[in-house]
């Protein structure tokens, strides 16, 4: 889960301050980009453990 803006606040409890618009635009743009981060780094982990399991079979002991 990715929060941004007045909803870390809300989240660590901490008093809200009136909202900054640019602030909360940037806080939107950081959170994307995490995001984006988190969803591309999930992406290549599947592969990679698709690729290592390629040309290995189960041999049984």
């Amino acid at each position: 889960m990715v929060i941004c803006g007045m909803e870390v606040a809300e989240l660590d409890g901490c008093p809200r301050m009136g909202p900054t618009f640019g602030a909360m635009y940037m806080s939107g743009l950081k959170a994307a980009q995490v995001a984006l981060n988190s969803l591309r780094r999930q992406q290549e982990e599947e592969a990679a453990a698709e690729a290592g399991q390629e040309g290995k079979e189960m041999v049984a002991a």
